[in-house]
């Protein structure tokens, strides 16, 4: 999976990318959705970055 994220503010900061998952009727012993995978990304101020998790 792959998406763009873009730091808009004026100083230099740190996202997080999270992917879900979520499946369709399932049982009540699973969860609704859980975290697959994460990535922190740097971000400088007014920076864009395409992420792959």
């Amino acid at each position: 999976m792959e998406c763009t994220i873009k730091n808009t503010g004026s100083f230099n900061g740190d996202e997080v990318v999270q992917l879900y998952l979520r499946q369709k009727g399932t049982n009540r012993t699973t969860p609704i959705k859980r975290l697959i995978a994460f990535e922190r990304t740097a971000l400088k101020a007014g920076e864009s970055k395409k992420d792959k998790i």
